[in-house]
């Protein structure tokens, strides 16, 4: 509750206040791991960690070494605007990058690693529990979000952690892998018996991890082969090692993606019942966004609104919504400015289900309404690309084509502005649009908001016969292959004022020959303009899922 509050002040007060409540966060964290590291040797001696050997089972394979790598990496980069932010002296930006990343980083992570080994656990809440620290425990809970393999919640509708599901495609048995509680989950986590979930989820029977590894180990030796889904998480990986009983887990299996992902993206009635219903709350949520656009309002209260109404009708957020002013940064996470009149402010945001199934709209608000003549014809101009481009999908044409519908219009309707030269199939074909369009039309939608891409775009969103083209631009067409009826898709065309990549193209003279780069300067102050629904592709064609939201 204390922590919730300090949250919800950083977000009344202001993005600035957040570096007070680091201040504070920071130092008590560190001092928590270290109390947590004195405990645990009160009972233990050094000398499990100076001879601790890891299990043949535990240890990490290259593969999964490299994606924690890259994992790092990322997280690296989602922060270091917030270094930058700060580190506005040269002793600001040693202490944050020097004695911040070095030895603090490093010496948390050394005391993580001696508090798994100790606890012989890499379960953070796990370990707290053992060390008699219960209630923090239940702390990291709570304040975790934790969710669900959107594969294994499909075919197990089960939300919980460390479960996992072996499918025998050859005598269609399928059997559920669960642990039974600990003592310290009974009291403190809302796990549910293996019994009970065997009988929630339907499968034919339920193993616990021993059980699963003998299975798995009978079966290879009888030369059955292997097949893995792609482990996207460091959890997942360790979970598999210890089921499999080997740290040098196999490939994942293109065939089985491919076999998930030829049933998935097809809906059931149900599973459209339910995105409706995630749709129907965001658009309310944007309904709400827009009577709020006015002069001097923050981004953040918009998107407090937006958050306290989907949290009123007991959904939570699908992905961390973007509201901004700069839209022409395609995935700005900041809400940090205030909003001016005239501006254009771009939000995009849905909102999941407690089914796990998600929305996925964006709009572009005027403040207050003040609408130029290049703003209303640029905002015009997306809406027309998305009707465009929604009326040309149907089954059987494929997602590229689409796109090249909502190209083709969107290059049409910028005409008066005298952008583009030559015809619309040269400035198309060319991929020259790509610099004030540069994303794809849109993308799959289900139990991930990026539809069960965590298997792979490529195998997701192509196939052996639509391959994806790599030029900038329509290389960030998640989706290209042909539609199937039953599909549920985005339409999301966009234009934005790109100034950075402008300039880039012009030094390079990329396209000079379809581009006036003196007439592109008149969007040079836009921003950025999306307009996103939800389509399922039916028979006749697409259909908008939900009711419209306003914009």
């Amino acid at each position: 509750m204390v922590l919730g509050v300090l949250m919800m002040l950083t977000a009344v007060f202001g993005f600035k206040y957040l570096k007070w409540l680091n201040f504070v966060a920071v130092p008590c964290k560190v001092l928590l791991v270290v109390y947590a590291v004195v405990v645990a040797f009160q009972t233990q001696s050094f000398d499990v960690i100076t001879h601790y050997t890891p299990a043949p089972e535990k240890r990490l394979d290259f593969f999964t070494a490299i994606g924690l790598s890259i994992g790092f990496f990322s997280v690296g980069g989602v922060i270091s605007p917030d270094y930058a932010r700060h580190a506005t002296t040269r002793s600001a930006a040693v202490l944050g990058s020097v004695l911040g990343l070095l030895p603090a980083a490093l010496g948390l992570a050394a005391c993580g690693a001696m508090l798994a080994i100790i606890q012989n656990t890499y379960d953070v809440v796990e370990i707290y529990s053992k060390l008699g620290m219960p209630i923090l425990a239940l702390s990291v809970l709570i304040i975790a979000t934790w969710r669900q393999d959107s594969s294994l919640l499909y075919y197990s509708g089960l939300n919980q952690a460390r479960l996992a599901m072996l499918l025998d495609v050859e005598t269609g048995v399928s059997q559920l892998v669960a642990e039974a509680q600990s003592d310290d989950e009974r009291i403190w986590c809302q796990h549910t018996e293996p019994e009970a979930l065997l009988a929630a989820c339907g499968a034919d029977g339920v193993l616990s991890p021993a059980q699963a590894r003998a299975r798995l180990t009978q079966l290879q030796a009888q030369s059955g082969k292997l097949h893995l889904l792609p482990c996207i998480r460091a959890s997942q990986t360790q979970w598999a090692a210890e089921l499999t009983g080997t740290a040098e887990l196999p490939s994942p299996s293109v065939a089985l993606i491919r076999a998930v992902v030829h049933q998935r993206e097809v809906k059931t009635p149900e599973e459209l019942t339910e995105i409706e219903a995630a749709v129907d709350v965001a658009a309310q949520m944007h309904d709400v966004a827009r009577a709020a656009c006015a002069d001097g309002v923050s981004e953040q209260a918009i998107v407090r609104a937006m958050q306290g109404l989907a949290a009123q009708s007991g959904l939570r957020m699908a992905y961390p919504p973007i509201c901004t002013r700069e839209g022409h940064i395609l995935h700005h996470m900041s809400h940090h400015n205030s909003l001016r009149r005239g501006d254009l402010l771009l939000i995009d945001a849905g909102v999941e289900t407690p089914l796990g199934y998600a929305s996925d709209i964006s709009r572009t608000h005027c403040v207050d309404a003040a609408w130029t003549d290049l703003t209303r014809l640029v905002h015009d101009a997306v809406r027309a690309a998305q009707s465009a481009a929604a009326a040309g999908a149907k089954p059987g044409v494929t997602m590229a084509e689409v796109h090249r519908i909502a190209c083709r219009s969107l290059v049409h309707s910028l005409a008066p502005l005298n952008i583009f030269r030559g015809s619309i199939d040269a400035v198309v074909d060319n991929a020259a649009y790509a610099l004030l369009f540069p994303h794809g039309i849109g993308h799959l939608l289900g139990l991930d908001v990026h539809d069960m891409e965590s298997l792979g775009e490529d195998l997701v969103g192509y196939d052996e016969r639509h391959h994806r083209d790599l030029r900038f631009g329509p290389n960030h067409l998640r989706l290209g292959k042909p539609l199937r009826e039953g599909m549920v898709i985005t339409v999301e065309p966009g234009l934005y004022g790109m100034t950075t990549l402008w300039e880039r193209w012009r030094q390079q003279g990329l396209h000079a020959d379809l581009i006036d780069y003196t007439a592109l300067n008149a969007l040079a102050s836009l921003g950025g303009v999306r307009h996103e629904d939800v389509f399922v592709v039916t028979a006749s064609g697409a259909q908008r899922l939900g009711p419209l939201a306003s914009g």
